[in-house]
């Protein structure tokens, strides 16, 4: 019988190699994807009880926050919050003269005043003005607080500022501001 396999120092170098790939290729083609798939797993396992843990807490949340809701809602009332005008027109002028204090408190003059078409907002009117006017940084700030503080509210949307640099003047620089107020008041329509 011809002898096909090495002997001697040959062979067993050749059956310590062929050991060695079978084990890689164990090691590698089933050990560390099965290791890769448990560490996945477990992983996965540890982020859905730590959602669970969250959902649970949120559950037992709920009840406070449906008392806390059902207390604001009824400790809350429409004065305060909307115009008590009855047609869009009483509200803009009503919100025009508001303005105006409030400007006139905040030494400003106002350069234009539009009042912009109303539009039903669910329940409200949204009233708008549009305001443009020419002031120093301290005498805007007066008059976002004096906003900040109307009552009704109002809120401030599109404030557009831009200052005209002046050669040697580095405080005080006039701003020319363009802005929309808005109110609203109870209703549907005009």
């Amino acid at each position: 019988m011809i002898d096909l396999l090495p002997t001697g120092r040959r062979g067993q170098f050749l059956a310590i190699s062929v050991t060695i790939l079978l084990l890689a290729t164990a090691w590698f083609g089933i050990a560390v994807p099965l290791i890769s798939w448990y560490d996945s797993r477990a992983q996965a396992l540890m982020q859905q009880a730590m959602l669970e843990q969250h959902m649970e807490m949120i559950v037992r949340a709920v009840p406070t926050l449906l008392d806390e809701a059902r207390a604001a809602r009824g400790a809350s009332s429409p004065r305060g919050i909307v115009f008590d005008a009855s047609s869009d027109a009483v509200a803009g002028a009503t919100l025009q003269q508001t303005i105006q204090r409030f400007a006139h408190t905040a030494g400003l003059t106002l350069a234009s005043v539009e009042t912009l078409a109303a539009a039903q907002r669910a329940a409200f009117r949204r009233i708008a003005l549009r305001v443009s006017f020419t002031a120093s940084w301290p005498s805007l700030i007066r008059f976002l607080q004096e906003l900040n503080t109307a009552e009704p509210r109002v809120l401030v949307d599109d404030l557009q500022l831009d200052a005209a640099p002046v050669i040697g003047q580095f405080h005080g620089v006039p701003l020319s501001v363009s802005l929309t107020i808005l109110a609203f008041r109870a209703g549907t329509s005009s």
